[in-house]
């Protein structure tokens, strides 16, 4: 998966081990202003203009970027998009978690994010949203790098 992602240019779709019964209606996006982030919204943006609910899950840093959630919400709405931001927290967990309960919580069925934005050995020591997601996700994920 991983050479997939970093190697084609190309979004990939994690599934779950057990099938949704739905997916597209409720979106959620992984916000945190990155590259990769972005790159994810532009790549995967007629399933989000398709969804009947777009929530924009922002991590609990994301107001110290340039490219708020808020900011987000109201690009998306300039394309006819009607979205809602949340804050995700990771005091008592990891933020792959947190952002996946976030998901669940808001009743997504899809989760729309960037992938492996930090360095290789930066991720291995510090860990990694992207790859917590990866082994943990009960949720379909669209990744795009």
């Amino acid at each position: 998966l991983e050479s997939a992602l970093l190697n084609t240019g190309r979004p990939g779709l994690l599934c779950p081990r057990h099938a949704p019964t739905s997916i597209g209606a409720h979106v959620a996006i992984a916000w945190n202003g990155s590259a990769e982030s972005a790159r994810a919204i532009a790549m995967c943006g007629s399933i989000i203009a398709e969804a009947k609910t777009v929530t924009v899950l922002a991590a609990e840093d994301a107001e110290n970027l340039e490219l708020s959630a808020d900011d987000l919400v109201m690009h998306l709405l300039d394309h006819g998009i009607t979205a809602s931001a949340k804050n995700v927290k990771s005091k008592d967990s990891t933020l792959g978690e947190s952002l996946l309960a976030a998901a669940r919580a808001s009743g997504a069925d899809v989760i729309v994010m960037g992938a492996y934005g930090r360095s290789r050995g930066r991720a291995m020591v510090l860990g990694g949203v992207t790859q917590w997601v990866i082994d943990n996700t009960d949720l379909p994920v669209l990744l795009v790098h």
